[in-house]
Formats: C-alpha cells, sequence, structure tokens
C-alpha cells in the first residue's frame, strides 16, 4: 500500500469502481485499490510550474496544449 503525502503532487488518469491510477510529476504510474484510498482531496491547484505563462510566447504555449489536451 502506497501513503502519499497530502503535499505529493499527482493526477488521476483513470479510475474504475475498485482502483484508480495516478501519474505523478516524475511520469510514474501507480494505480491503488479504493478500498486502500481513506480520502481524494483536489487542492485546486496547476500542476503547471508557477509562472510558466510568463515565460513562454504564445504559440509555444499553443504548441503545450495542443501536445497535453487529447486529440
Amino acid at each position: 500500500m502506497s501513503l502519499l503525502p497530502s503535499t505529493t503532487r499527482q493526477r488521476v488518469v483513470a479510475d474504475t469502481a475498485s482502483s484508480i491510477t495516478l501519474i505523478h510529476t516524475a511520469g510514474t504510474r501507480e494505480t491503488i485499490l479504493c478500498s486502500n484510498i481513506e480520502d481524494i482531496a483536489a487542492t485546486g491547484q496547476s500542476l503547471m510550474p508557477p509562472g510558466l505563462e510568463d515565460r513562454v510566447i504564445l504559440q509555444e504555449m499553443a504548441d503545450l496544449l495542443a501536445f497535453l489536451l487529447p486529440k
């Protein structure tokens, strides 16, 4: 069983009635049984590094979004 501290950032990429699959900021995936989950809460914070939008030009942001969004 994994213990994920509240300061760990990950995103749910799949969920079923019995498990969820997370992707961590390092790119690794982890599947956890729902029976091992006590609580899930959204932070309301983006996984995007703070200030990134100020350091890229409009076309770079458009390219990033095109890459990230499902086709």
